[in-house]
């Protein structure tokens, strides 16, 4: 339920409806109450849990509010926040980090996730050549891999993870665009369904 409340609250966003938002936000918020509920029942969280974990750790990955240590930019802000998370869990490698990324997350968004991390840590280019040729590498595996009557599952993964990193390097959200592409295409089909049939 949680998860298609958020799916909710983004759509109602998208659409700019901010008092659908407002429900919406609503409809989360319960969740969160109820959980809270379910916990206080079962004795494994209550709602003092909740806000307490985010107080605290809001305190503690913005020293440059809450102590002395001094940001200038909010890439330094990210900078502090992502080096307070590796220590509060222990990840010392690129590996443990992205092995932190849930895997349950939609496959763009964790692939975004992943893509980020591993271009801050300089293993992906920031280079919009580089990813655009990456794409046409991808697209050429494919080809291949249909032309030889192969199981092609790991060369269209490979294709749109090239295309989602693409996207990533030039500042674009691949589920944002890919969502407002899908929404074009149902508006072409509307329009060509509405002079077929005049």
């Amino acid at each position: 339920y949680l998860i298609e409340e958020a799916y909710e609250v983004t759509q109602a966003i998208r659409e700019e409806d901010w008092l659908h938002v407002a429900d919406e936000l609503g409809d989360v918020l319960l969740q969160v109450i109820f959980q809270s509920n379910i916990g206080e029942q079962y004795g494994t969280l209550n709602l003092s849990d909740i806000t307490t974990a985010i107080c605290s750790k809001m305190i503690r990955r913005h020293p440059h509010i809450f102590s002395d240590v001094k940001a200038k930019t909010a890439d330094d802000v990210s900078h502090n926040w992502e080096t307070i998370k590796r220590s509060e869990r222990g990840q010392k490698s690129l590996a443990e980090v992205i092995d932190d990324i849930p895997a349950s997350l939609p496959p763009i968004m964790r692939a975004q996730k992943i893509q980020r991390k591993a271009q801050a840590a300089g293993l992906l280019p920031d280079d919009s050549e580089a990813a655009l040729e990456r794409i046409s590498e991808s697209l050429e595996v494919l080809r291949n891999t249909l032309r030889h009557g192969k199981d092609t599952q790991e060369a269209l993964g490979e294709l749109l993870f090239s295309c989602t990193n693409a996207a990533r390097v030039i500042g674009k959200d691949s589920e944002t665009a890919l969502s407002d592409a899908t929404d074009h295409f149902c508006k072409c089909v509307q329009t060509w369904e509405k002079q077929k049939n005049t």
